[in-house]
């Protein structure tokens, strides 16, 4: 039991490290595309990625908010009752971490779309800036910084 808790604190935790795309509802991965030199089309396609992924995230919001408060009632009540139900708990533990899997895969492909149209040197420009930000998130987390969700 305490194995699959630590794999559920893990993966929710993976999340400031997969990519720097939509923290706190933000756009940072934008911001890390600036000064990389971007020709016109670069941009407007990068423009069309990212309205996209904006777009499906509006189109999923309720969704999102609906799985999250049953995720919550759900623990919640779990975590209540007079005695440990493990396998209830494991299957909803289990099934908010494909929920979490789901959506850093999410973000991974709206990243990896956008280096699709870099070029090599660009690329690397953006790995840079994607470790920097991992190591202020990481900085952030230990000094328990990092706000709420």
């Amino acid at each position: 039991m305490k194995s699959v808790l630590m794999v559920f604190v893990m993966v929710l935790g993976f999340g400031g490290a997969v990519v720097a795309i939509a923290a706190n509802g933000h756009f940072p991965l934008k911001k890390m595309l600036r000064d990389l030199d971007l020709s016109e089309q670069q941009q407007v396609q990068i423009d069309e990625i990212i309205t996209e992924r904006k777009q499906a995230r509006k189109d999923n919001a309720s969704d999102h908010k609906q799985h999250r408060e049953a995720f919550q009632q759900q623990l919640q009540a779990l975590l209540s009752a007079d005695e440990l139900d493990e396998s209830a708990l494991s299957e909803l533990i289990n099934t908010q971490v494909s929920f979490k899997i789901e959506h850093h895969l999410q973000r991974a492909r709206t990243l990896f779309s956008i280096k699709a149209l870099l070029t090599p040197q660009q690329q690397q420009q953006l790995n840079e800036r994607l470790a920097e930000h991992r190591f202020a998130m990481g900085k952030r987390h230990r000094h328990g910084e990092m706000k709420s969700h």
